[in-house]
């Protein structure tokens, strides 16, 4: 059987599988030869770090009138270098600087002064010392810096960083081409750390879907590398991904697959192919809706609705590359099925009013009947979430034994304590969207796949929805991740903000995780979890909270333990 060549998950390295983007190929070079800063810009998987790697290949500079042996194109990315301080950063910005220069003969002798083992460490007069160097040798170089929005969450560069980084780009032999999925200007914004002065060094060049053409070029020529044609299946793939490179990969693919053995194409085949890719595609989705303001999930609703009035048309440009809108003669609509689908079970989930709806919710069940009703949804949703993950059972059990004692030892209502149970049992639901891959993954997640998991409350939120407690359970559920001093998450409340319910919830729940095992790690143990939680407590977790829970921990893990704990 001959390889699926719509492989590609993550960056295109190869260049006989990188196809398209010759028109920002073009503009971003010819800024280059000018010595020009380049920010490019847009949203994940749009094959940002794909173009670099295009950007680097001598070839691609001879095409377009550069001497390869006069331009150093050193690439590296931010991912991962959360901790570093700036003279690490330093250190490493020479270090590939010399790694990936060292076959330039004008370069040798330079290389041989850096000591790649000076304690990982390096001042910046001496990196800027060593740069000059390179320009009496006659280097041009370029930094290809990707992931640059990530520097922004690295609390050891400040303001004085940047502007190091901005005396560098200023230089006649050195320039910049950064990768984010933020405009710079909004980055220094957000964060108060890359500052405008160096934003204003850099041409914005935008990098959204492929053309019609391009899209087309890719499913002919990679589909000619397997032997098979897709022609047929052009306008049925161009409508999915709407020209978005990583979903057309990931349809392709499927397709391909599904003539590689021995299937035909047919409508059955098209459902599957889209239920496969939307594995990937949706908690993408998920992942870029959550970091939307209200207003713009307003305005992308509004398009998905069709109703043009309400959309804001200024909101509409700043969304269109990251989720697809086009603008035409009568207004904004969305030009791929794969965010259209998403974007309709959003509308859903902000509940378009049905009439058969509406009068099915004014026909309201006796109160014991109601409860028995719930409790029956309630099993249905964690046997959901435990076919999923075996996991989730035990884990969501201690949760409740300990949120539980530790409620009644506050001095909280029996109403109260089951409300906390039922929301403990529930608090992982939103998790159930997340793809196995990123859950069951036995290694660090990445920064994306951390975003992507910090998506399952406002999941959950969604899930919660159609369901009417007689307790707080909604709030419990959605802001258990959050933490006293505001760094948890969907919202970083702060303190007393956070739901009572939810605060116990959070200290029960990183107790039971910390002492059980997982795919990445093996359990560890209670006094770990027990040091985790002091040394935190007025930090991440409520004091009070703290407190009850040391006082009731034995009674409440001796008796969940001769008990089995219960449903």
């Amino acid at each position: 059987m001959k390889t699926n060549p719509f492989f590609h998950r993550g960056p295109i390295r190869d260049p006989r599988y990188f196809l398209g983007r010759e028109k920002e190929t073009r503009e971003i070079l010819a800024l280059m030869g000018k010595r020009q800063n380049v920010s490019v810009v847009g949203p994940p998987k749009i094959g940002k770090t794909s173009l670099l790697y295009h950007l680097a290949r001598p070839e691609t500079l001879s095409a377009h009138g550069l001497q390869p042996n006069e331009h150093l194109l050193v690439y590296f990315s931010f991912e991962g270098l959360v901790d570093f301080t700036q003279k690490q950063l330093f250190h490493l910005i020479l270090a590939e600087t010399v790694r990936q220069g060292q076959n330039r003969p004008a370069f040798a002798a330079l290389a041989g002064r850096f000591d790649a083992t000076a304690g990982g460490e390096m001042t910046f007069l001496e990196l800027s010392r060593f740069l000059e160097a390179m320009q009496r040798a006659g280097l041009q170089i370029t930094f290809l810096m990707d992931e640059f929005d990530l520097s922004s969450a690295n609390r050891h560069l400040d303001l004085n960083f940047f502007s190091a980084l901005r005396s560098l780009a200023s230089q006649p032999h050195i320039a910049f081409v950064t990768t984010s999925q933020e405009n710079l200007y909004r980055l220094s914004a957000a964060n108060r750390k890359v500052g405008s002065p160096f934003a204003d060094l850099f041409t914005t060049i935008v990098l959204g879907t492929l053309s019609g053409e391009e899209s087309a070029e890719l499913v002919r020529r990679l589909g000619a590398m397997a032997g098979i044609s897709l022609e047929s299946e052009m306008d049925f793939l161009l409508s999915y991904s709407g020209g978005h490179p990583f979903y057309l990969q990931l349809l392709c693919a499927d397709l391909v697959e599904c003539v590689q053995v021995g299937k035909t194409i047919d409508e059955n085949a098209r459902r599957c192919g889209i239920a496969r890719a939307n594995i990937l595609v949706e908690p993408l989705l998920e992942y870029q809706w959550a970091r939307l303001s209200s207003a713009a999930q307003q305005t992308m609703l509004a398009a998905a609705r069709g109703e043009t009035e309400k959309i804001d048309p200024q909101q509409a440009r700043e969304l269109a590359t990251s989720f697809l809108l086009i603008e035409e003669a009568g207004g904004w609509s969305i030009s791929c099925d794969a965010v259209r689908g998403f974007l309709d079970l959003r509308v859903k989930d902000f509940g378009l009013q049905l009439p058969e709806i509406a009068a099915l919710e004014a026909e309201v069940a006796p109160p014991e009947e109601a409860r028995t009703w719930l409790y029956a949804a309630v099993r249905a949703l964690m046997k959901t979430m435990e076919a999923k993950d075996r996991y989730h059972r035990s884990h969501s059990r201690g949760v409740a034994r300990l949120a539980v004692a530790i409620a009644a030892h506050l001095g909280l209502s029996q109403e109260e304590q089951e409300g906390i149970r039922i929301a403990a049992r529930l608090m992982d639901i939103g998790k159930i969207a997340i793809s196995d891959v990123i859950l069951l993954k036995p290694g660090p997640l990445t920064d994306i796949e951390k975003e992507i998991v910090r998506c399952h409350p406002l999941v959950a939120a969604q899930i919660l929805e159609a369901l009417e407690f007689p307790w707080p359970v909604k709030p419990a559920v959605v802001f258990h991740h959050e933490r006293w001093d505001g760094s948890g998450y969907p919202e970083g409340l702060v303190g007393e903000e956070i739901p009572l319910a939810a605060r116990i919830l959070a200290a029960a729940d990183v107790f039971d995780a910390i002492t059980s095992e997982r795919p990445w790690r093996p359990a560890r143990s209670r006094a770990e979890a027990l040091r985790e939680l002091v040394e935190n407590a007025g930090i991440r977790y409520d004091k009070r909270v703290v407190r009850a829970l040391l006082a009731v921990l034995p009674e409440a893990w001796d008796e969940g333990a001769a008990s089995g704990g219960e449903d």
